[in-house]
């Protein structure tokens, strides 16, 4: 098995390049991730993240197994969220953390603009692998990122974002690891905020998403309150399973069965008008990505955030003209070996962190 480390700012102490020559190194084979992360560029992550998720869908077979170490925040928990890992473990004096992406944004007002609504489609494409991996409602994913939320060990599993708990012999409470782990996440925003993104590549990747449809806040009806005309007079509705809708109202069932075929093949030939585009020639893997998205029945913005990272690996970008309007911290000491067994860790630890 081929130990990866992730350790430090993405984008500057991690870039994508030192993550592909380690899975070169691997060749198909399990993969064990160490990641202590405050977070860092949205892009190398993403880039990084798509990595993982296609060294999985090459080699179907390969066991891949993440360990939290100290903190996975901002980027970093975002990565630990791929959903191609099959078992994720944290140490018990670990933090992770979520919050909507940020970067530095200079200009008039109609350029602030822009960078808003930049980063309000960038947080709706993120918010699905978080809740996908915790089980989480998409609502409650948007509201954990929108008030940028800290977990601390255990927290973390109950939460959904790790499978197992590993013991150490730490006496690092939550108040001081949040407090520490706060201070590189500041740090980390300061290069983020401080960083200039030249104005054609953010004109390009903004081009990717300025279709995405940003949904309206729901509105919320007053619950109306059922006429009381005596005692025990109110009937109890229960849920009806798809059988009894189709038993007892065939018509209801029929619409509904229409529906869902008429959304699906409004995904699948936006997923084909985007992969026909003229600006894709000459770039196999977005028709690849494309392509494993529909087979897959991943949204629309799923595979939108699979080609922006493709478009921002070096050559790419340069080779697209104008992408049109689709729609799209430290060192790691590494002791104790973790050996599965079909997805269950024996964990064998003699670290401290």
């Amino acid at each position: 098995m081929i130990k990866i480390l992730i350790s430090g700012e993405i984008g500057w102490d991690v870039m994508p390049f030192m993550i592909r020559e380690q899975l070169d190194t691997a060749k198909g084979g399990d993969i064990e991730v160490y990641l202590s992360s405050p977070g860092g560029s949205v892009f190398e992550g993403i880039e990084i993240f798509n990595m993982f998720r296609e060294y999985k869908r090459e080699n179907p077979d390969a066991q891949m197994i993440l360990n939290i170490k100290s903190e996975a925040a901002s980027m970093g928990s975002y990565i630990a969220a791929n959903e191609s890992f099959d078992l994720v473990t944290v140490e018990d004096n670990a933090t992770h953390m979520r919050h909507n992406p940020i970067m530095g944004v200079y200009g008039d007002y109609q350029e602030m603009k822009k960078g808003a609504d930049f980063l309000e489609r960038l947080a709706i494409m993120m918010a699905p692998v978080y809740a996908n991996r915790s089980g989480q409602t998409m609502e409650d994913a948007r509201s954990d990122m929108d008030s940028e939320t800290w977990l601390f060990g255990k927290e973390i599993v109950d939460a959904g974002f790790a499978d197992e708990l590993i013991k150490t012999k730490s006496t690092k409470n939550k108040a001081s690891s949040i407090a520490s782990a706060e201070l590189k996440l500041k740090n980390v925003m300061t290069k983020v905020r401080e960083t200039e993104i030249k104005k054609d590549d953010f004109d390009k990747a903004y081009a990717m998403m300025k279709e995405i449809e940003i949904p309206e806040p729901a509105k919320i009806e007053p619950a109306k309150q059922p006429a009381i005309s005596g005692k025990n007079n109110q009937e109890e509705k229960s849920i009806m399973n798809i059988d009894e809708l189709k038993k007892e109202h065939p018509e209801i069932h029929a619409e509904a069965m229409l529906a869902g075929v008429d959304q699906e093949k409004e995904r699948v030939n936006s997923l084909l008008e985007m992969k026909s585009k003229k600006d894709f020639e000459g770039i196999p893997e977005i028709s690849d990505r494309i392509e494993e998205g529909i087979k897959n029945g991943e949204t629309i913005n799923a595979v939108e955030i699979g080609v922006m990272a493709i478009l921002k690996t070096p050559g790419k970008m340069a080779s697209v003209e104008s992408p049109g309007d689709i729609d799209t911290g430290e060192d790691l000491s590494i002791s104790g070996e973790i050996q599965t067994d079909d997805v269950k860790s024996k964990i064998k630890k003699n670290s401290t962190f």
